[in-house]
């Protein structure tokens, strides 16, 4: 590429001779560099920091081009502040950069680096490239790797599921993406689907590399972020980690709620009858080779536990219908039982495992209730017929005036497990 913008000054004429090689030439025109594990000297501006330990470990920096349109122009220079011999840069410095090509989690990068920089002493930054999303069939978003970019569009957060754990949203242009399987048609027909929500998606990431960064990021004035809201304007770095690319802002992204939560609806009713999957709620600690699902140690099950029962807590039901426990006898059952009860001042029961069983998958359903607001009524009942790999459980209640119901609770099986033939929809 050749992008026009105003590096060098006479001052920084006398402070750095011609640099070696190009950015162009050190990312080349391919997936990897062609320089791979050799030492280069680069030189270029500053386009965005982020040494800090909690951050990416490094800075961006972009030269004024190799005239090569199928190149990028830009690198990532691996140098975390952690270091005795690193360099303290900022957005704007003009630095010469000597270190080994080397390729991470599929960006470029120069690892091993001896910086020299005008510290202090910042210059104008490139502009921008202007990016529709997705690109064009057949054009890589290689050609951008680690550049400023920016994207007029509207874009739709499609996916929060790394929000708390690593700071990222998934966005995707032209509406929210949707999985290929649950749409219908012949595996052609998911195969293409899938290709096209790759070439749409695109991660909004916060700069940082490590799990569990405090503060979460993009967060609303209620302390979340629903799918369907919209990024418009978004400018940053185009890296690439993890099999995704990703924009590292350089600009705080501005996040319209175009998806607001609806209100409640107004229920009626004298009981509050709730389901609620535990997520692999397992009281035996998940080791190298048992079958465990949960919490590899003991804090990591106290964290999951605080968790489900504030959820428990905040719901407040008569009834709870529970699955993904851990399918060891009333073991595990009584344990989530023992710690509601300690929560909620002795209010719950469990209903007990019917006498038909509840099945040998690893996991299994459960049934609490509180014990002022209704009754077992006859013994639990479970239907263990092959076509359930988790057999339902059902208990009959009454109520106080006398009513008298049925709670069923059941775990369909999961779309990943559906077999490739026969009842594909049982």
């Amino acid at each position: 590429m050749n992008l026009k913008f105003y590096l060098l000054t006479p001052l920084f004429l006398a402070s750095f001779a011609q640099a070696q090689t190009k950015i162009g030439a050190v990312q080349g025109v391919g997936a990897k560099s062609p320089v791979t594990g050799r030492t280069v000297e680069i030189e270029g501006v500053v386009t965005g920091d982020f040494q800090d330990a909690d951050q990416l470990g490094g800075f961006f920096m972009q030269d004024n081009g190799d005239g090569d349109e199928a190149t990028s122009d830009a690198i990532f220079v691996y140098a975390p502040l952690n270091r005795a011999d690193s360099v303290d840069v900022q957005a704007g410095n003009f630095v010469r950069v000597s270190g080994i090509a080397e390729e991470y989690s599929g960006q470029t990068q120069i690892g091993r680096p001896k910086v020299q920089a005008v510290v202090g002493v910042k210059v104008k930054q490139p502009q921008p490239v202007v990016l529709k999303w997705p690109l064009p069939v057949g054009v890589s978003a290689e050609r951008y790797e680690s550049m400023l970019v920016t994207l007029p569009q509207s874009l739709t957060v499609t996916s929060n599921y790394e929000l708390a754990s690593y700071g990222s949203l998934t966005l995707s242009a032209n509406g929210r993406l949707f999985v290929p399987g649950a749409m219908g048609g012949d595996k052609n027909t998911e195969s293409a689907m899938a290709q096209e929500n790759t070439r749409r998606a695109l991660v909004l990431d916060d700069g940082r590399s490590k799990r569990g960064s405090k503060p979460v990021p993009y967060l609303n004035a209620e302390g979340t972020r629903r799918s369907g809201d919209t990024v418009a304007n978004l400018t940053g770095i185009l890296s690439e980690s993890f099999e995704a690319y990703r924009i590292q802002p350089t600009v705080e992204p501005q996040i319209t709620e175009a998806n607001p939560r609806p209100p409640l609806p107004a229920v009626g009713g004298t009981l509050k009858i709730a389901s609620f999957n535990l997520h692999n709620y397992f009281t035996t600690l998940k080791r190298s080779g048992n079958e465990a699902r949960g919490a590899e140690s003991g804090p990591q099950l106290a964290r999951q536990s605080a968790k489900l029962l504030a959820a428990v807590r905040a719901m407040n039901p008569d009834i709870l219908a529970c699955i993904e426990v851990e399918n060891n006898g009333e073991r595990t059952v009584l344990d989530f039982l023992s710690k509601l009860n300690a929560v909620t001042e002795n209010a719950y029961a469990s209903v007990g495992a019917p006498a038909t069983g509840i099945g040998a998958d690893e996991i299994r359903v459960a049934l609490f209730y509180k014990k002022d607001k209704v009754t077992p009524r006859g013994e639990a009942k479970s239907d263990t017929t092959p076509i359930f790999d988790r057999p339902p459980l059902a208990q009959s209640f009454s109520t106080p005036n006398g009513a008298v119901f049925t709670v069923i609770v059941n775990h369909f099986k999961s779309k990943g497990s559906c077999p490739e033939n026969g009842d594909i929809d049982e």
